[in-house]
């Protein structure tokens, strides 16, 4: 990946990373149209680690998803900064991938390329 290094989205405890088809390119996009780094917080993650971390079961983050027979289709991040907090959002949303706003993180997936809707959701607290 153009703008990504394989430690930041691989399974933290056992370094594994798969993707579904077209996740990747279009996660370069995303970040070349917004034009500012991005800290990625997760990405892959095994069954186990999903479990670990309260994951939800269909998690949309988890290597070879038997609930959505997928791999890897989402990445969580940290944008500090509010403007581009919602620049992020506005760009996302207009490419196409859900997006799930938290107070210390924003959720990025790309459902669609799995036949799912766009969504967009905020995290209870």
């Amino acid at each position: 990946m153009r703008y990504f290094e394989d430690h930041e989205l691989w399974c933290s405890c056992c370094h594994k990373m798969q993707f579904q088809d077209g996740f990747k390119p279009a996660l370069d996009e995303l970040r070349e149209i917004c034009g500012f780094p991005f800290v990625p917080t997760s990405c892959c993650r095994c069954s186990e680690h999903n479990d670990r971390v309260g994951g939800h079961p269909r998690s949309l983050h988890v290597i070879d998803n038997k609930a959505h027979k997928c791999d890897t289709l989402a990445i969580d991040l940290k944008i500090v900064d509010s403007y581009r907090r919602g620049k992020l959002i506005r760009l996302a949303l207009y490419t196409n991938w859900s997006v799930g706003v938290a107070s210390n993180f924003i959720h990025l997936d790309k459902r669609s390329l799995i036949g799912l809707p766009q969504v967009l959701y905020h995290y209870k607290r």
